[in-house]
């Protein structure tokens, strides 16, 4: 494994409005970065107290503008500063329900700039201090991105990108690009902290709405099922082990995750739709075809595969395709490879430029027998 480093530590303060950047953080079991997604403001819908789905409140995936507030925490007694973009406050102080009550009274005319349902509850901030959060699932209190898969998606749409677009709580770096896939079922420890890898991060359309800008301007929705075959980026982990992180810390794998995949799957999307890294464990090249075995490189199984059902191959931006598993196991893929009727470059890849040992990200198995 590559030798990660931690680049940077964000939290997010209000459910989809801008982050703060920090050096360092302690990080806690089962509940993530201290005040992430502490606070949220609800769309229409009304707050029973318990985790409610990312669509109950304003989300950068559906609701413009909220990119163009600010947020400010003072260092002094770590009250939370909003400003909308007329240059209007108000403010929340941690532990003292009274300020949410008199945030929420004002609220209306502070938030205008957001698009409201009409006839719907009146917008109000929710405040969350417990394990849960608000984060997009229940148990999803830390995500990371990696810098590297980052300016892949950038140099693919021609287009400089901010990690910041991804919202993610640690962005590594010195990872190729979307290996992060690899760490997937990994226990991994950074500073005196320990996580274990879930899942990898769906897209929804929030990365579209430039940081800078507040403005829309990549339709996410397409990019990522049109070059990549796939609609992933980035990944969840839970806290397994508290302690202090910094940026610049190493991030070191130490072991299989301890969680199950039924637990890891619980919220997530279907195990076969989640991209993991294999690995060329035979490769035959023959004048007919080209034998290709895949191994898991994952400590849970592979998802169950049956003769005729296909493998989706990510090679790269625009370099993906999908060849017939000839068989499988708990451990491996086999595919035997022709030359592609249709003259698919990457199926010619396939058939004559891997290596045993060489790392290739895969979905699936999908489709009927």
């Amino acid at each position: 494994m590559h030798n990660i480093t931690l680049e940077a530590i964000h939290r997010f303060p209000v459910k989809g409005f801008p982050s703060q950047s920090l050096k360092n953080a302690r990080l806690e079991t089962g509940k993530g970065i201290p005040g992430d997604r502490r606070y949220a403001i609800t769309n229409g819908t009304v707050s029973n107290g318990e985790w409610m789905l990312a669509r109950s409140y304003f989300i950068n995936a559906y609701n413009d503008g909220l990119q163009n507030f600010a947020i400010e925490e003072s260092v002094k007694d770590g009250c939370l500063r909003l400003t909308n973009p007329e240059g209007r406050e108000i403010t929340l102080q941690p532990e003292n329900p009274q300020s949410l009550e008199l945030a929420n009274l004002q609220l209306e005319r502070f938030f205008k700039h957001v698009s409201v349902k009409p006839d719907a509850p009146a917008p109000q901030i929710i405040e969350r201090k417990q394990a849960e959060s608000n984060w997009d699932y229940p148990n999803t209190e830390i995500s990371i991105i990696n810098t590297e898969t980052v300016k892949s998606v950038g140099k693919t749409l021609g287009h400089e990108m901010d990690p910041a677009r991804f919202r993610g709580n640690l962005v590594i770096n010195d990872l190729p690009a979307w290996e992060e896939f690899g760490l997937l079922g990994k226990r991994m420890r950074l500073g005196e902290a320990e996580l274990e890898v879930m899942f990898p991060i769906v897209r929804c359309p929030a990365p579209g709405v430039n940081p800078e800008t507040g403005e829309r301007d990549i339709d996410f929705a397409k990019v990522f099922p049109d070059h990549f075959g796939h609609a992933y980026c980035g990944m969840y982990a839970t806290v397994v082990k508290t302690g202090p992180i910094s940026t610049g810390d190493r991030i070191e794998i130490v072991g299989d995750a301890k969680m199950s995949l039924t637990d890891a799957q619980a919220e997530a999307d279907p195990y076969p739709l989640w991209p993991r890294v294999m690995e060329v464990s035979d490769y035959v090249v023959d004048v007919m075809s080209t034998r290709l075995s895949l191994k898991n490189t994952c400590p849970w199984p592979l998802p169950e595969a049956k003769p005729g059902q296909r493998l989706k191959l990510h090679l790269g931006a625009d370099q993906w395709t999908r060849e017939y598993i000839k068989d499988a196991d708990s451990n491996h893929y086999h595919l035997e490879i022709e030359d592609s009727k249709t003259g698919d470059p990457v199926t010619q890849m396939l058939r004559e430029d891997l290596q045993p040992g060489q790392k290739i990200i895969v979905s699936g198995p999908f489709g009927k027998v």
